[in-house]
C-alpha cells in the first residue's frame, strides 16, 4: 500500500467540507445556485424578469464578492447590514433545498462507511463549509444519511464566523478550533487534518499545523502548492489517506520502543558488590 503522506503529529480531528466534499457536486450545481439566487431577490423587484434579476446578482458577485453584497449595501448600520445577509444566505439556501431533493447527492459516493470507521477509531469529525447550519443539516440527511454523524455540535458555518470564509485570514479556523475546544498554540491544528475541494481554502488550515488534503481532478501531487499536503479524487481517498497516516506513525512509535535499551535489573552495579 502506498503511503501517500505522513502528518507529524497522530490526527485526532477530522474536519470536512460539505459542498464538493463530502459530496461530489452535480454538473449543474452553479445553475441550480443561480436559480435559488433569482428566487430569493425576485419579491424585491416583482415587477423584473428572472434574467433581469440574474444578471443583477452577477453584477453584485463582480462588485462585491458575493451575490447579495450589492442587495444590502445601503444598510448604514453594520449589525443590520450584516442580519439582512444571513436572512438572505439564509433564503437561499431554502430556496437551494427545494431544488435539490431530486438527482443532487450521488448515495454510492456518500462516505458513510469510511466516516464510521474514524469514529470507531476514536477520531473526532467536524464540519466546516461556507454554506449555512440548515443547508448542511439537509444535505448530510439526505446524502447517505451522514447526519448519524454530525449535529449542531460538530458543525460550523460561515455564519458562525461572522461571514468571514476560511480564504480571508484565520478567523475562521481560528473560531472553529475555539469551538472544538482545542488549546490556544502556535500550531492548534496540529492534531488535526482539513479536507477540501477548494485550494486556497487550505492556505491558513496549513499555517495552523494541520494535515491538509484537497479534493481535486484538475490538481496533482506533482502540481499542488506547498501549502496542500496530499491530493485525492475523493473523499473516501482522504479519508485512506488519514488512516494511512496514523498507522504508519504508530508503527514508527512502537517500533521506536522496541529499540530502545533496556535495563538488566539482574546486572549488580558497584554498591551491590558485597552482596
Amino acid at each position: 500500500m502506498t503511503i501517500l503522506y505522513t502528518h507529524n503529529a497522530k490526527i485526532d480531528h477530522v474536519i470536512f467540507d460539505n459542498d464538493g466534499t463530502l459530496y461530489p457536486e452535480p454538473p449543474d450545481v452553479k445553475q441550480r445556485h443561480m436559480q435559488a439566487a433569482v428566487r430569493t431577490i425576485q419579491p424585491r423587484y416583482p415587477e423584473k424578469s428572472p434574467e433581469d434579476i440574474e444578471k443583477l446578482i452577477r453584477q453584485s458577485q463582480q462588485e462585491h464578492k458575493s451575490s447579495f453584497g450589492m442587495f444590502v449595501a445601503d444598510i448604514a448600520e453594520p449589525k443590520d447590514r450584516e442580519a439582512e445577509l444571513l436572512r438572505l444566505r439564509s433564503q437561499h439556501y431554502q430556496e437551494l433545498s427545494q431544488l435539490a431533493l431530486k438527482g443532487f447527492f450521488d448515495q454510492s459516493a456518500a462516505p458513510t462507511a469510511e466516516i464510521g470507521q474514524l469514529r470507531i477509531a476514536g477520531i473526532n469529525v467536524n464540519i466546516a463549509t461556507h454554506g449555512n447550519l440548515p443547508w448542511t443539516k439537509f444535505s448530510v440527511r439526505e446524502n447517505g444519511g451522514l447526519a448519524r454523524y454530525f449535529n449542531d455540535t460538530n458543525i460550523f458555518t460561515k455564519d458562525d464566523a461572522s461571514c468571514k470564509g476560511k480564504n480571508e485570514g484565520d478567523f475562521f479556523y481560528q473560531k472553529l478550533l475555539d469551538q472544538m475546544g482545542l488549546p490556544e498554540t502556535p500550531e492548534r491544528g496540529k492534531n488535526c487534518a482539513m479536507v477540501e475541494d477548494t485550494t486556497k481554502n487550505l492556505i491558513e488550515a496549513k499555517k495552523l499545523g494541520m494535515m491538509t488534503i484537497l479534493i481535486s481532478d484538475s490538481v496533482t501531487n506533482d502540481t499542488k502548492p506547498d501549502y496542500v499536503d496530499v491530493v485525492v479524487s475523493d473523499v473516501k481517498q482522504a479519508i485512506q489517506a488519514i488512516a494511512q497516516s496514523n498507522v504508519y506513525l504508530e508503527r514508527k512509535a512502537s517500533l521506536s520502543v522496541d529499540a530502545a535499551p533496556t535495563t538488566n535489573h539482574n546486572n549488580k552495579g558497584p554498591d551491590n558488590a558485597h552482596i
